[in-house]
Formats: structure tokens, sequence, C-alpha cells
């Protein structure tokens, strides 16, 4: 099956990539998602290069900063980045990592918003 989840990021200079792998799971576990499912994760372009991020075997989105202000970045990047304007997980935050995920927009019905 093809990969139809896009996972959005929001992460503080603190954030590590544990923590932000963690999150995922978590994140994708309570819809009864895997890695798998993901094809891409979303953040903001001035993340790019971010030790959180590193090492992640999976496709980045860097999108504009300017599309974040003053929105949550996990859930507008999932957003944007999926072509959708349904969350499949609302925001959900640790200490330093937010996600959010959104069904890539032909997908959507695979996934029950929650």
């Amino acid at each position: 099956m093809r990969p139809t989840l896009i996972v959005g990021i929001g992460l503080n200079s603190k954030a590590t990539n544990d923590e932000v792998k963690a999150a995922m799971h978590s994140g994708l576990l309570s819809i009864g998602a895997a890695i798998g499912d993901v094809a891409a994760i979303a953040t903001a372009e001035h993340r790019r290069g971010h030790p959180g991020l590193l090492g992640i075997d999976l496709p980045i989105r860097y999108l504009p900063d300017h599309l974040f202000a003053p929105r949550s970045v996990a859930e507008t990047a999932a957003l944007h980045a999926s072509s959708s304007d349904e969350l499949v997980l609302r925001k959900h935050c640790t200490p330093n990592v937010c996600i959010a995920i959104a069904a890539i927009n032909q997908f959507r019905e695979r996934f029950s918003p929650l």
C-alpha cells in the first residue's frame, strides 16, 4: 500500500532526534498507522538542519516560515503539505516536539479524523 500520511512537526531548539521519532510513533499508533504509512514529514524552513530531524529516513518538506505565524507549525505543515483541509490527528505535544497528521487529500477516507 502507498504511504498516504503527512506528519507535520513543530519543534524547539532542545528537541532531540529520539524525541521526534517517539512523538511520531505515538501519534501514528494513536490513529492505527505505522511509519510505513508516512509519505513525508513537513515543517518550517527555519528548522532545516535541526539535529532533531537528522537521520529520519523520510522525505522532509520544508515550508516557508510565513505560512505559520501565528498558527501551529505542526498542524499547518501537515495540512499544507497534504493538500488537505482536515487533520486525522490534531496537534499532540511533548515538552519539545509537536506533531499533527493529515492524510494526503486523495487518501483521506482511509483514516478517521480524531
